[in-house]
C-alpha cells in the first residue's frame, strides 16, 4: 500500500510517496516547472506520457485530494490532474 505524505510551502509543494517504508517518489511542485504524467497505478492510462506546466494547486476539502491546474505541452488545453499522478522529467 502507498502512503503520501504532502508539505505545503508558500512556494512549493513537497510531495513523498513511501510503499513498505521505502521511498518510491519524492517530487518539489513549484508553479510554471514541466512534468510528465506517470501514474503509480499501472492500469491508469489517461494522459500517461503526456508533459504538462503546473499552473497551481488546490485542495479538495471533502476527498482531502490535491489535485494540479496544469497545461498540456502537446495541446495548450488546461486540465485537472491528480497531484499523485505527476512525476519529474527524467532527462
Amino acid at each position: 500500500m502507498n502512503f503520501f505524505n504532502y508539505k505545503l510551502y508558500e512556494d512549493k509543494t513537497v510531495l513523498k510517496v513511501t510503499r513498505n517504508g521505502e521511498i518510491i517518489r519524492a517530487i518539489d511542485f513549484k508553479p510554471g516547472n514541466q512534468y510528465v504524467v506517470n501514474p503509480l497505478n499501472k492500469q491508469k492510462k489517461k494522459h500517461r506520457g503526456r508533459y504538462v506546466t503546473l499552473k497551481g494547486i488546490e485542495s479538495d476539502k471533502h476527498n482531502g485530494i490535491l489535485s494540479a491546474k496544469v497545461k498540456y505541452l502537446d495541446t495548450n488545453r488546461s486540465g485537472k490532474i491528480i497531484l499523485d499522478d505527476l512525476d519529474n522529467i527524467l532527462q
